[in-house]
């Protein structure tokens, strides 16, 4: 009786080959639609078709091939897509809620097309009774894995954090002279955390006399460093002075005195980064794909 369900499953199995990606796209619809937070990463969203699309393709290979489920592999890309929910900071269980409503989502697909090879409703039951019990062996295998590949991702950033912070203490401030500082920080930066470091202060952070905060959005590029030749990136060259637009996420960064962290997917820069379409050219060839935003603090006044 199993050989004949199993023979059944495998035949479902080939007759959905040819339609992975539409299988694919009709997944996403449904998670997009009950899981909408899955799409916010513009990147990782970008990948979710694939990875969606693989999935599909392993747990058919389950049906074809009648190996034990808790042997399988999660794909390639799912295990990649962990690690990029690890680096953003975003909380695996968003993940786990995607993988689990996508499983719940293919199984109705699959059932449904069984209905559709036979009409023998003894073998439909029992193809779906089978297509349960495999179905969440290979979730829970799948997402265990996702669950150690984003641990570890998360374990070797807060290893690097540590590290950074550690040099830090030591390399930053050594001197009085905030010139000198600015500087320190972006050496320090520069070396594994940013491929582009700049400090912009406000005079008056640069004004011996200490007479405050200034009042104008001005500031003076003090300090900047790439790990390119040339500082690429930068239209700003030292000591210069500029201001960023009103409403830009710079000025908001100062006006609540809290970090921002922007990502930038495919052609998507912002004015305030790039004002010409040469330079949004350029930073776009570098490949520029995040910015953070640190407003700098001093004895509760903000420098820049």
């Amino acid at each position: 009786m199993g050989t004949d369900v199993d023979a059944f499953l495998g035949q479902l199995a080939r007759h959905l080959r040819p339609q992975v990606e539409k299988l694919a796209g009709l997944l996403l619809q449904r998670l997009n639609g009950e899981l909408p937070e899955l799409s916010e990463e513009a990147d990782i969203a970008a990948l979710n078709l694939e990875e969606t699309a693989q999935h599909i393709t392993a747990f058919l290979d389950l049906l074809e091939t009648h190996p034990d489920a808790s042997t399988s592999k999660a794909p390639p890309i799912a295990l990649e897509v962990g690690r990029l929910y690890a680096r953003r900071g975003i909380p695996v269980s968003r993940l786990l809620r995607g993988y689990r409503v996508g499983h719940l989502s293919l199984l109705e697909l699959l059932q449904a097309e069984a209905a559709r090879l036979t009409s023998d409703w003894h073998m439909i039951h029992r193809a779906s009774m089978r297509l349960v019990t495999i179905g969440f062996d290979y979730v829970d295998r799948s997402s265990e894995e996702v669950v150690a590949a984003y641990q570890e991702e998360r374990d070797h950033l807060l290893q690097r954090r540590l590290a950074l912070t550690n040099r830090a203490s030591k390399r930053i401030g050594t001197t009085l002279d905030v010139t000198r500082t600015a500087e320190e920080l972006t050496e320090v930066c520069t070396e594994d955390f940013a491929d582009l470091v700049t400090v912009d202060l406000f005079d008056s952070a640069l004004d011996e006399t200490g007479t405050g905060p200034a009042e104008a959005l001005t500031q003076r590029r003090v300090a900047q460093r790439s790990v390119l030749d040339g500082c690429p990136e930068s239209l700003l060259r030292i000591d210069e002075a500029h201001s960023y637009p009103d409403g830009s996420e710079p000025v908001r960064a100062l006006a609540t005195g809290q970090p921002v962290l922007r990502h930038i997917a495919g052609t998507e820069m912002p004015t305030w980064m790039a004002p010409s379409e040469s330079h949004s050219q350029v930073l776009r060839t570098l490949g520029l794909h995040s910015v953070l935003l640190v407003p700098l603090h001093a004895r509760g006044d903000t420098l820049g």
